[in-house]
């Protein structure tokens, strides 16, 4: 009879712990992540014939990918002599190497439609569904109804995002 109990505990256990790596699995994975750029404005804006498409959320997995987003959405970083070029986001930009994305990945975080007021911060970036989640948290409060363009620029492991096909970007309030 104890032998059978000690069975059962056992089975019961190696259950609850398979059930608790299972939905550990679907959870969102929180990536580490510093944030060196954050401020208003865009990354760049891409021309079609629907228009002007102001700003893009985007991961950067190499050098060459970095400077393909820039010449995909008119960034003057890596264009010398254009306007922007000795801004502070295209210096930042430029700084990157080969080495930097041999272990590490940048995250590009578009987000408008928001009032400078309300004071935007990246506070996680985590994996979904095969999407990179990056949350903004919005400063609570009333305030005036301007909108505003917001980019941030992050630094990952490229692990954390190697399975992320596309960025997405929700937001919260947070207290004052």
């Amino acid at each position: 009879m104890r032998k059978n109990r000690a069975g059962s505990a056992l089975a019961l256990f190696v259950f609850i712990v398979l059930i608790s790596l299972a939905f550990a699995g679907c959870a969102a994975r929180g990536a580490d992540f510093t944030t060196v750029y954050g401020s208003k404005g865009a990354f760049g804006y891409k021309e079609s014939g629907e228009g002007i498409t102001y700003g893009v959320s985007a991961i950067a997995r190499s050098l060459d990918e970095l400077k393909e987003l820039c010449a995909e959405w008119n960034n003057p970083a890596f264009t010398e002599g254009a306007e922007g070029y000795d801004g502070e986001l295209s210096r930042k930009l430029r700084a990157y190497d080969d080495g930097f994305f041999s272990e590490k990945s940048l995250v590009i975080v578009f987000l408008f439609d928001v009032n400078g007021a309300r004071e935007p911060k990246l506070e996680k970036l985590s994996v979904k569904e095969g999407a990179l989640v990056a949350e903004i948290s919005l400063k609570k409060g009333n305030f005036t109804d301007v909108a505003e363009a917001w980019i941030f620029v992050a630094e990952t492991e490229a692990s954390a995002v190697a399975t992320a096909e596309k960025v997405t970007v929700t937001t919260s309030e947070r207290r004052k």
